[in-house]
């Protein structure tokens, strides 16, 4: 600690030596001696001594006591009289220049240190409670003017001249923060020079200062001092200018109220050392309440912008709703209608007045009530916009959907939602077309759906019956040649059933490709139910089956076997949901389609014929409706279905340009819908091929890519007795039939084939051969391609796998046709 500076003031010489002498020795530094009071008062100021020691008797025409006050009152110093005299006159004199000690001369060492100790807490003590009063005034000043000020420029002015008046600061300014975070902007001052900050933005962190009072975030803004700009570092670029302008120390105070920054309140002081920590709290304070005042203003000026705003809103609301076609609504959180435009009179019946003060939740649909409400709650809770579609009751009972479009109206003071502003149309038109066009985008996916696995179907089956083909092959042969009694004989017929098997399980997954035709004729549908009829209710005796047939049912134009798996499928579907027994109502008549029911499922408009398949089962509930006719979904426990079923039928009605229904209630029953266009082709009859494979000893040349298949079909046709060349491609089947056309008199074509295709290849053999006898041969049933190929004057189709009789039978129809 620095040595307390004393100056004496003593007019003999012999005592101020021995006091200056006493004074050294004690530890404290003696910055002058004067002789009169004249020479005291004038070399204070330039010496600035802690304490002066101040003989009450001097020589000139100034006494100590004179001297005394005029230093005390000037500069605030502490004087302790010296003298040797004790009348009680002097006393009194001395007693009223307020002096912190009186000693009498001779002064011993102790006394005089513990009298100048005493002097200098008291002094010191009471510079404190002067300073701490004088904070504590502008503090009181300062909130006074808080709660009556509401101009935010006046209140912040009146604050800055409070503190220069009441505290005797140099200079005071309150700045704000640029948008930069670190540089204020003046927009209050007061005191000596505050002028130049008119026109002046200043950074608050000056410059040199610690990295770690540069940038902060609001809330946590540091208080910044400099105790001593004569000698502080960091005052380098001011130093100059404020030293100028009387400016000894400074303190910047952050004005933070709620975490965040309003700005700066700056403080400059004329002495060094001017901002105690007891100080720097009382401003923090008043920077703090400050800050309250600002936040206060604008929250009152955002109530009145707010308040202004309603207002406006409120007229432009009206009018706007009064000639509105929606329905424009005010309401309370709880749905009580405040007000309700005119429109609702012809959207729901009811006059406004009807509606006032009633929960607009009452009218609600059952249905929808839940999903409003969630909506409304959502709304208030997140402050959002909300927009939701329900239905609502009119005043006739019926119900029509509104969308309402709005949002919660919030309460600027409390946060709270007071009510919610909406705008409802009747969308009633709107939603019926999107269920109908919903109905049509589903039917769109289905068909989408049942397109795409019927391609991955038809490839599975594809392949899968060329492997088929290869086991009936030889099975085929080997049965040919084989007399019955052989122990084999029997053990080679389970392997060509269980083949059958594989081709009906192929045959299915061919059924809901659209691949999945084969050969149609015109028939009569009638025939069909009753058919299958028969051979089911020979098997299921408990069904008992009713029959209503139209008897002028015209033709369809279809595969037979695929409509008979159709319909033996809805038959076991029937029994299923029968399993105590029941009815199943087979019926048939003609319908015409008009345009609007023909576009609803995708079809030409026109006349078709209605099959009806009718059971009195378990029925089926929504959701198991809607995917009924999905490939692999089942009702069935596993094991007891494939899921195919249904989803074949469905594909197989689709490929012959028909469509399905499917009507259903649970506890009622179920009932199916095949709608098949007519034909005006008079019916066929149906006959039954002999089963003997007819022998033949023509050539034939015999065209496919796969080994599987092209060994055992050659090695069928040797043993009837044929002549045959092979071709592993289209290419090398037309290389042979150059050179051996005259000899060659059928070509068994593989469709499918790399490079060249069966198609292709059929062209190129009819160019060069324009007679020549064709029969297409394809692990794909009789699609597009095929049929095309047919229309072109191909001479048939068989289906692999085929085994000896079959394709006995279709050769000798060609070559013998």
């Amino acid at each position: 600690m620095d040595a307390a500076k004393v100056m004496i003031v003593e007019d003999d010489a012999i005592v101020a030596s021995h006091l200056e002498r006493i004074l050294v020795q004690s530890g404290y530094s003696v910055v002058g001696m004067v002789a009169t009071g004249e020479d005291a008062v004038e070399r204070a100021p330039v010496l600035s001594p802690a304490i002066v020691l101040m003989d009450i008797r001097l020589m000139g025409d100034m006494n100590g006591i004179e001297a005394a006050d005029k230093i005390r009152s000037r500069l605030d110093i502490p004087v302790i009289y010296l003298t040797a005299y004790t009348d009680h006159e002097l006393l009194r004199q001395a007693r009223a220049t307020q002096p912190y000690a009186y000693l009498t001369k001779p002064v011993r060492d102790r006394e005089l240190c513990a009298g100048l100790e005493m002097a200098l807490y008291k002094h010191e003590t009471d510079r404190k409670i002067r300073h701490i009063n004088q904070v504590l005034r502008a503090i009181r000043d300062v909130d006074q003017l808080i709660t009556r000020e509401r101009n935010r420029e006046r209140l912040l002015e009146e604050a800055c001249q409070i503190l220069v008046r009441t505290r005797g600061y140099v200079m005071v300014w309150i700045g704000r923060t640029g948008e930069d975070g670190l540089s204020l902007v003046p927009v209050a001052h007061a005191g000596q020079g505050a002028g130049t900050l008119e026109q002046v933005t200043m950074g608050w962190s000056p410059e040199g200062a610690p990295e770690k009072a540069k940038a902060h975030p609001p809330g946590t803004c540091p208080t910044l001092v400099c105790q001593d700009v004569a000698r502080d570092p960091a005052c380098g670029a001011y130093r100059a200018d404020a030293l100028r302008r009387g400016y000894a120390s400074f303190a910047m105070v952050p004005m933070i109220n709620s975490d965040r920054l309003y700005g700066m309140l700056n403080v400059y002081a004329n002495c060094p050392g001017a901002f105690s920590d007891e100080e720097l709290d009382l401003l923090r304070e008043v920077a703090g309440d400050l800050a309250l005042g600002m936040r206060s203003i604008e929250e009152e000026e955002e109530r009145k912008r707010a308040e202004d705003a309603l207002r406006e809103s409120e007229a432009r609301f009206r009018l706007l709703a009064e000639n509105s076609t929606d329905i424009i609504s005010r309401r309370l959180p709880d749905g009580r209608t405040l007000y309700v435009s005119p429109a609702c009179r012809s959207v729901m019946g009811y006059e406004p007045a009807e509606l006032q003060e009633l929960s607009a939740f009452d009218f609600v649909h059952p249905e929808d009530l839940d999903r409003v409400l969630r909506e409304f709650q959502a709304a208030a809770s997140s402050l959002r916009p909300f927009h939701v579609e329900y239905r609502v009751r009119r005043k006739d009972g019926a119900y029509t959907w509104l969308e309402a479009r709005g949002r919660p109206i919030v309460d600027q003071t409390t946060g709270a939602v007071v009510e919610f502003h909406s705008s409802s149309r009747d969308v009633s038109q709107r939603k019926q077309e999107e269920q109908e066009r919903a109905a049509l985008e589903e039917r769109l996916r289905q068909s989408q759906k049942m397109e795409a696995i019927g391609t991955l179907a038809g490839g599975i089956a594809h392949d899968f019956n060329n492997l088929l083909m290869g086991i009936q092959g030889y099975t085929s042969i080997m049965l040919f040649e084989m007399d019955r009694n052989h122990p084999y004989h029997d053990k080679l017929k389970a392997i060509e059933s269980q083949v059958r098997s594989g081709a009906e399980l192929t045959r299915q997954l061919l059924g809901f490709a659209y691949s999945g035709k084969y050969e149609t004729k015109p028939i009569n549908a009638n025939d069909l139910l009753e058919t299958t009829a028969t051979i089911f209710g020979r098997a299921k005796q408990e069904i008992t089956i009713l029959m209503d047939l139209d008897a002028d049912l015209r033709a369809v134009e279809v595969d037979r076997g695929q409509i008979e798996q159709v319909l033996l499928n809805l038959y076991v579907n029937a029994w299923h949901a029968m399993p105590g027994g029941g009815e199943l109502r087979a019926a048939s008549r003609n319908v015409e389609l008009d345009e609007d029911t023909a576009a609803l499922h995708a079809v030409e408009r026109g006349e078709y014929v209605e099959i009806e398949v009718t059971d009195t089962g378990i029925g089926m509930d929504p959701k198991t409706r809607e995917r009924v006719f999905e490939p692999f979904f089942t009702t069935k426990e596993m094991g007891r279905g494939t899921g195919l079923g249904l989803a074949s039928a469905y594909a197989i009605i689709k490929n012959h340009g028909g469509f399905m229904e499917v009507h259903s209630e649970p506890g009622i029953g179920t009932t199916f819908k095949i709608f098949l266009p007519a034909s005006s082709k008079p019916p066929v009859g149906t006959t039954q091929p002999a089963q003997a494979p007819l022998k033949g000893s023509e050539t034939i040349l015999l065209v496919d890519d796969q080994d599987i298949v092209l060994e055992p079909t050659k090695c069928m046709l040797e043993t009837l007795g044929y002549t045959v060349f092979t071709a592993m491609s289209g290419e090398e089947a037309l290389d042979i039939f150059r050179e051996s056309a005259r000899c060659i008199d059928l070509v068994i074509l593989d469709m499918i084939m790399p490079e060249l295709s069966g198609s292709d290849t059929y062209d190129e053999l009819r160019a060069m051969s324009p007679g020549v006898k064709v029969v297409l041969s394809s692990g794909y049933s009789l699609n597009g391609q095929a049929e095309t190929i047919l229309a072109r004057g191909c001479n048939g189709f068989i289906q692999k796998p085929f085994n000896v009789t079959e394709l006995s039978r279709k050769l000798r129809e060609i070559l013998d046709g």
